[in-house]
């Protein structure tokens, strides 16, 4: 596959981001990200349609369908030593998120030893196996749960979990100004070491799904059923939003405060003004769109880019109760 001009930009961005990747795939992470963002779309034939420059359909296609398939496949393919490791990838992805939060110092290789992990689950996802899966990893579980249900705390008697006020254990009531129903939060913390504001969290989480499906990458398309290929296509997807999201970011940012985007030097440390305009837009999309506009037209794309890190308001989502 040539390696044109406009794909450069995207590998000199990969290369010291995922070291872990051969050379030869970090060129086929390009290619899939150039088409990606080209089509909005994450679907395999609509990438291989968006990069008609690059060569045939089939031979683009084949390309990309190689990038995903089996490591034993694609060894056949492009020779030794080309296999794609997502587990290696994913503390290197962390490290490039951090980095994007605190850019005016080096984000660590990895987390400390210790730091917690919640998997925050909405309602439906409550059973058992998960709750066990979650604990053999040494993670901690925030499973919500739907009002009609029970609980027993300790020493007293079984009553509907919408009625608890405080007390000992590890079943959270959150009630947020303006909203009709609370939230029932099943945790394995103890109540004084429990966020309640970590849940809303889960609204960023639902804006992400929005991302990759209908909003951004199409997922919702996919007819991909090996986890394998598709932990490796979600690499893609998890990689063009980190970069259109950041993209996006530095283009409101710039036009919040009236400047071109590659004068920005730095985004005002209090977030957005308070008469910024309305986004009409998500971040992602209008990344997508300047990046796309940086890569075909100008080959090359921003270095300096930032993520604005903003916590949840715990003065929205007051607490009922643990128990």
């Amino acid at each position: 596959m040539p390696r044109t001009s406009s794909l450069y930009p995207l590998h000199q961005e990969l290369a010291p981001r995922l070291p872990s990747l051969p050379e030869r795939l970090r060129w086929g992470l390009a290619l899939w990200l150039k088409g990606t963002l080209l089509a909005h779309n994450g679907c395999q034939d609509s990438v291989a349609m968006a990069l008609e420059g690059h060569g045939r359909f089939e031979t683009v296609r084949r390309e990309l369908r190689e990038w995903t398939c089996d490591d034993a496949d694609r060894i056949r393919a492009w020779g030794p030593d080309q296999e794609v490791d997502v587990e290696a990838c994913f503390p290197e992805l962390l490290r490039w998120v951090r980095d994007l939060w605190t850019p005016d110092r080096d984000a660590p290789a990895a987390e400390p030893p210790g730091t917690p992990v919640h998997v925050l689950c909405d309602q439906g996802l409550g059973s058992r196996r998960l709750w066990t899966r979650i604990g053999e990893l040494v993670w901690h579980p925030v499973l919500r749960y739907p009002l009609h249900i029970t609980f027993r705390p300790t020493g007293s008697d079984r009553v509907p979990a919408r009625q608890l006020g405080g007390g000992p254990g590890t079943l959270v009531a959150l009630h947020a100004q303006g909203h009709k129903e609370p939230w029932l939060l099943l945790t394995d913390t103890v109540p004084d070491r429990t966020d309640v504001d970590l849940y809303a969290c889960r609204h960023w989480i639902e804006q992400g799904f929005r991302g990759c499906k209908r909003g951004g990458w199409q997922w919702q398309r996919t007819r991909r059923r090996s986890p394998v290929r598709v932990a490796r296509h979600r690499l893609v997807l998890a990689v063009a939003t980190l970069l259109a999201v950041a993209y996006g970011t530095r283009h409101e940012d710039a036009r919040d405060r009236g400047l071109p985007p590659g004068r920005l030097r730095r985004p005002p440390a209090e977030g957005r003004p308070p008469d910024a305009a309305p986004r009409r837009f998500s971040l992602l999309r209008q990344g997508a769109a300047c990046l796309v506009k940086g890569i075909c037209t100008k080959h090359r794309i921003i270095k300096r880019l930032v993520l604005n890190r903003q916590d949840p308001d715990s003065a929205s989502v007051p607490c009922l109760g643990a128990c």
